[in-house]
């Protein structure tokens, strides 16, 4: 079966005559404009007052109720103090005001409500700055909407910005909407691009976050080798000469062996593009996925294109129905929590990565920084998870808000674990970017 292959105009007519509508779409090419870098001394950046690196104001929920934020503020601590004993999220108070982030998917469920009629994202998008490609449009699809089955744009923006599910609780959010298939194509990018050219007091307020893939077994020599593959370095390299950072989710089709803990049948690393285009002159951050217990999520793809770890364990989020919480396994749901810091972050002036003007060199920056001391460690792991920032003192400073209760540690009946054990997959053939069941938020 095919998947995806380049023609020109008299292949792809011949094809048409010979399979009389059984090819299911077609793509043309993208014309790229000129690129021009933004100085950002030129960009009208109102400064920050009094919000530095060195002195936040951090504001806290007490025993929050969903884990993933509460993952996300947990300090390093001595051997003794188990991560299970943190109960309370506490994060910096502006929390992503006056930034952006693009969500690149089919769509986002802007008016979408909880159980009592209260809007998942109220006041934070707002409707005249969606983008939508021409296929999209012409297919008929309202801007405002989610055109996923399962509402996978909405889950991904709630837990990038929302005020209840969300890491930047207040950034402004951008649906970017695609037709199915069509996620990595030129076009949504060259809409970013021309978005970010056209509002330049934005490029240093952005952040870009995508979790959907194209084409899987594709390492990075063969993904660059391809015209799309290099056309998308193209349109990446153009937009991080702006400054703006692309986050990506790493990828869910890894096959975990059950009789060796650790290891993997098939599928360990990363082997989708765009991700596999990560590399030194592409600077893309790839988010992996990490569990409760602060280690790494079995079926999460991994290996050295992935940036950074963040919790994709049950993660809470709200989906394109009206309801409750619904929570999800996955990189997509590590992915916006990254993205979501990074909106943090950008509130801080002078920002935690430095002063960078313009260009490469901030994107390089701001995923060297993710890789520091200062915003991630080792948890029970050997490899790096995000962390905001809120040390003991930041925790102290809103009331000392870690829990020293016990925590029961819940197991499976021993038929039940024989049962998952038994129904473990021996090889997974397509990306699941997100699991997931509808439940209260604190199962």
């Amino acid at each position: 079966m095919w998947g995806m292959v380049f023609l020109d105009g008299n292949q792809v007519d011949d094809l048409k005559d010979k399979f009389q509508g059984g090819i299911k779409d077609v793509e043309e090419d993208q014309d790229w404009g000129e690129d021009t870098a933004i100085k950002f001394e030129d960009s009208g950046l109102l400064k920050r007052a009094g919000l530095t690196w060195e002195k936040q104001d951090w504001t806290g929920i007490k025993d929050a109720p969903f884990h993933d934020l509460i993952q996300v503020s947990q300090y390093k601590t001595d051997p003794e103090t188990p991560l299970s004993k943190f109960r309370d999220y506490v994060h910096e108070k502006r929390s992503g005001e006056d930034t952006y982030i693009y969500v690149v998917d089919q769509g986002v469920e802007i008016d979408v409500e909880e159980d009592d009629g209260s809007k998942v994202f109220d006041g934070l998008i707002d409707k005249s700055m969606i983008l939508q490609t021409d296929a999209s449009e012409k297919a008929g699809h309202k801007r405002e909407t989610d055109q996923g089955s399962r509402g996978h744009g909405t889950m991904v923006a709630a837990k990038a910005s929302s005020a209840k599910y969300g890491v930047a609780k207040k950034a402004n959010i951008i649906p970017v909407k695609a037709m199915n298939g069509q996620f990595n194509s030129e076009a949504a990018w060259q809409l970013i691009f021309d978005d970010l050219k056209a509002h330049p007091d934005r490029a240093k307020k952005s952040v870009i976050v995508s979790c959907v893939r194209q084409g899987a077994g594709l390492g990075s020599e063969m993904a660059r080798s391809q015209p799309r593959g290099q056309r998308l370095l193209e349109a990446f390299r153009k937009i991080h000469d702006l400054g703006v950072p692309i986050v990506f989710a790493a990828g869910n089709a890894r096959v975990p062996d059950p009789r060796n803990p650790g290891k993997a049948l098939s599928r360990d690393g990363v082997d989708m593009i765009p991700y596999t285009l990560e590399g030194q002159d592409c600077p893309l951050i790839v988010v992996g996925a990490a569990s409760r217990d602060g280690t790494l999520w079995p079926e999460g793809q991994r290996g050295p294109h992935v940036t950074i770890f963040a919790p994709g364990e049950k993660i809470a989020t709200h989906d394109k129905n009206k309801g409750s919480t619904v929570t999800a396994d996955g990189t997509s749901g590590a992915a916006p929590i990254v993205a979501g810091l990074i909106a943090t972050y950008m509130n801080y002036d002078p920002p935690p990565w430095g002063q960078v003007e313009m260009g490469r060199e901030r994107v390089e920056k701001i995923k060297e920084f993710l890789k520091k001391d200062e915003t991630s460690w080792e948890r029970n792991t050997g490899e790096r998870i995000i962390w905001n920032g809120a040390d003991k003192a930041a925790h102290d400073s809103v009331g000392g808000l870690v829990c020293k209760r016990r925590v029961s540690k819940r197991t499976l009946d021993p038929r039940a674990q024989a049962i998952k054990d038994f129904l473990q997959p021996v090889e997974v053939l397509m990306m699941r970017d997100m699991k997931y069941a509808s439940s209260l938020a604190s199962s």
